[in-house]
């Protein structure tokens, strides 16, 4: 297993994978093109953030897009997990623990000051995988628009 940032070559692949998570969250829709253009956006700008990819040899198992953006409470920047997926085929084996702490090593060495990140209210393996690696339910809640 490795654990790198994403080359162009991944990107086909991780919009794949964003379409499998797509298809189990309530308020997203796959849409292939949709998907490649926003790692596009990720990939082509460094300072947006990172897509950070887990592999088995050449097959590309696991994805985490991580977004930085400045935080005036914490005085400054911090990292939205905007995206986090094992391929559906290989959960249950720990790949999920694997690319987490490949995540957290990544915000560090952006020298963030906090990460952030969302999941649907019954996604309990999720849960249990945050929480596990230190994260902590927020009071906070959601509120979004399409615009």
């Amino acid at each position: 297993m490795t654990i790198a940032p994403a080359t162009l070559d991944d990107l086909p692949a991780a919009a794949v994978l964003l379409g499998m998570l797509f298809a189990q969250e309530y308020e997203f829709e796959a849409d292939p093109a949709k998907q490649l253009a926003g790692l596009r956006c990720v990939f082509d700008d460094p300072r947006v953030g990172l897509l950070l990819v887990l592999k088995d040899g050449e097959q590309l198992v696991g994805l985490a897009n991580l977004l930085y953006v400045p935080s005036t409470a914490l005085g400054g920047r911090t990292a939205i997990l905007d995206d986090f997926i094992i391929h559906p085929g290989r959960r249950g084996e720990g790949l999920g623990d694997v690319l987490f702490a490949g995540v957290l090593a990544e915000a560090k060495r952006a020298e963030c000051l906090r990460l952030t990140l969302h999941t649907d209210r019954d996604n309990a393996a999720a849960q249990k995988l945050y929480a596990k690696h230190g994260l902590m339910q927020s009071s906070m809640f959601i509120y979004q628009r399409e615009l």
